[in-house]
């Protein structure tokens, strides 16, 4: 998807292939040396543009704020093909979070509003006492905060892995068997968009959302129901069977 300095930086590129076939059909002898430099000049510049990052797009300031506040929620198609391409561009973490910074730098001011809201909105969907247990195992204790930043860390695995999470938290044993030595957070996810809107636009986020309209806030969070103690590990067991063999490590 194309923004406008996108569609700019195309039309030059488009515009400077023209004139250098024109080139082609049209040397001779006598002025062979000009538009050989010519050519070779416009060419130079054809690949330069189409190989640039886009300076314009991201310098601080460039992209429009919104009018007022607002309360949009990015597409779901558009949000998992973000995070599945920081899964395809990366090998760590670390390199997750950097692609996910330089892509949420590249979005405007209400993009990124729509991708903090659809990650609220995800948070809220993953607050169950089941996942709560399988964080617990996961992560060899689990409070409040702690189960918010695994549910950040469950979001950017990908549509697929979080689906399953929600739905049957014990089946990410078979996503996770192979790196159970992870911390199983990702807590950059719950300032990125924040960070990328404040370098674009050098204004807070919070100040430009319409939290009237935002139901995913944490006072809108419903009672959540635990049917499993910690001091009982034979409860987190019947609920979690597969992470418990993998985690549990007796204490």
């Amino acid at each position: 998807m194309y923004n406008y300095y996108e569609y700019i930086k195309l039309s030059v590129i488009f515009i400077a292939l023209i004139p250098t076939i024109i080139l082609f059909k049209i040397q001779n002898a006598y002025m062979y040396p000009i538009v050989n430099w010519l050519r070779y000049g416009l060419i130079f510049m054809a690949f330069f543009l189409l190989s640039a990052k886009g300076y314009a797009q991201a310098k601080p300031g460039n992209m429009a704020l919104p009018p007022g506040k607002i309360a949009p929620v990015m597409n779901e198609l558009a949000y998992w093909e973000i995070i599945n391409q920081s899964l395809l561009q990366s090998t760590a973490q670390e390199e997750q979070e950097e692609f996910l910074s330089d892509t949420l730098a590249q979005l405007s001011p209400e993009q990124l509003i729509g991708f903090k809201l659809k990650t609220d909105q995800l948070l809220l969907d993953a607050y169950n006492g089941s996942l709560w247990c399988a964080a617990y195992l996961m992560k060899g204790g689990c409070g409040e905060e702690d189960f918010t930043f695994f549910r950040y860390w469950l979001i950017t695995r990908g549509k697929k892995i979080f689906d399953l999470g929600i739905s049957h938290a014990d089946d990410i044993a078979y996503a996770v068997q192979d790196n159970i030595n992870s911390a199983f957070d990702f807590e950059a996810l719950a300032t990125l968009p924040a960070e990328a809107f404040k370098k674009t636009t050098q204004k807070e986020m919070d100040d430009y959302i319409d939290y009237t309209q935002v139901k995913t806030t944490q006072e809108h969070y419903p009672p959540i129901e635990i049917t499993w103690r910690e001091q009982v590990p034979a409860t987190m067991q019947v609920l979690c069977p597969k992470l418990y063999q993998l985690f549990w490590t007796g204490k």
